[in-house]
């Protein structure tokens, strides 16, 4: 189960600096949609959050 909890952290943490680290010149080109936008923003604030709790469950 410990290993579990770190794991899915491990992952998530994975997924904001995924999210965080500039892309290629294709993708700093690429025009996103407010969509693709309000759920890259919603993942990277679960993942946050989840962090977060976790952090706090220590």
């Amino acid at each position: 189960m410990y290993y579990l909890f770190h794991r899915q952290l491990e992952q998530e943490m994975e997924t904001v600096v995924k999210v965080l680290q500039p892309g290629p010149l294709g993708i700093v080109e690429h025009k996103f949609s407010a969509e693709e936008i309000r759920e890259a923003n919603a993942t990277v604030k679960r993942a946050v959050e989840n962090w977060r709790r976790n952090v706090n469950l220590q």
